[in-house]
């Protein structure tokens, strides 16, 4: 079992103190409720008996007698995490995130569960481009193979046609100045 950190919460809880693998900070909901702030930041990539025996000890050190409640208050996902997530599918939506990045956890929102994030990643990503219409233009130049289209290259509007394939044929993620594209 990996405990990272037990200090008291500050305004500001993305500092050293935080890990960088996709942790969650649980705390007591009993000594939440006093103010009193007690909890410990989990990595959340360890297997879940290991993060339920993170969370029994957090809950055993409770300045609270007998603290049986907790809540997850902060994590570092990436993606929305609900604060009584079942530990199962946190555990799932780290390794998801430790494995796919920034990417994964893009996508979590944007999917119902990590299952379809997984299906949606393997069956539809097409790779990431510098905008939808990078993306055309490479479109294209695999539909050209045999050259037919180099005589008519300089009258597609790439940007039309962009609008167009991105309205039903394939949709994209934008991440920093990347946009990832998956077929639809």
């Amino acid at each position: 079992m990996e405990r990272l950190a037990n200090f008291a919460l500050s305004d500001d809880l993305d500092n050293e103190n935080a890990p960088k693998n996709p942790s969650i900070y649980a705390v007591s909901v009993a000594a939440d409720r006093a103010r009193l702030h007690h909890g410990t930041w989990i990595d959340a990539t360890q297997e879940v008996e290991e993060i339920q025996e993170a969370i029994d000890q957090m809950l055993a050190e409770s300045p609270i007698r007998g603290a049986e409640r907790w809540m997850i208050q902060h994590h570092n996902f990436g993606c929305d995490i609900k604060p009584y997530e079942d530990l199962e599918e946190l555990h799932e939506k780290a390794v998801f995130i430790e494995k796919h990045g920034e990417l994964g956890a893009k996508l979590l929102d944007d999917c119902v569960d990590v299952e379809e994030a997984q299906s949606t990643l393997a069956d539809h990503y097409r790779g990431e481009y510098p905008s939808e219409v990078a993306f055309t233009h490479h479109l294209v130049d695999v539909v050209n193979g045999g050259g037919f289209l180099d005589r008519l290259k300089a009258y597609i509007d790439y940007q039309a046609f962009s609008s167009d394939l991105f309205i039903s044929e394939y949709r994209s993620l934008v991440l920093g100045n990347k946009v990832h594209v998956f077929a639809a």
